[in-house]
């Protein structure tokens, strides 16, 4: 087992693995150039210990919050968003 400087929370990393993984999927069904440059700048910052401004990182706080607002406050965000783009 390596070693490691700094402690990470292991379901942290699996979840950002989760949403990598995600991205590549994405990235080969669509075609779409954007995913892999997401992915590129993520690796970047997260290899020069900048892993808090890393889009991936952005995405499972965005997660938690939308969990902790839908389980604690009865919130939906994806159904208020679905209801706003149904209006278009």
């Amino acid at each position: 087992m390596p070693q490691q400087t700094t402690t990470s929370s292991e379901s942290k990393i699996r979840i950002t693995a989760f949403f990598a993984l995600v991205l590549i999927i994405a990235y080969l069904i669509t075609g779409f150039v954007v995913f892999p440059l997401i992915l590129l700048a993520d690796f970047a910052l997260r290899a020069f210990n900048q892993g808090a401004y890393s889009p991936l990182a952005f995405c499972l706080a965005i997660t938690i919050l939308h969990a902790a607002l839908e389980s604690l406050a009865g919130f939906c965000a994806g159904c208020y968003v679905y209801g706003f783009l149904k209006k278009f």
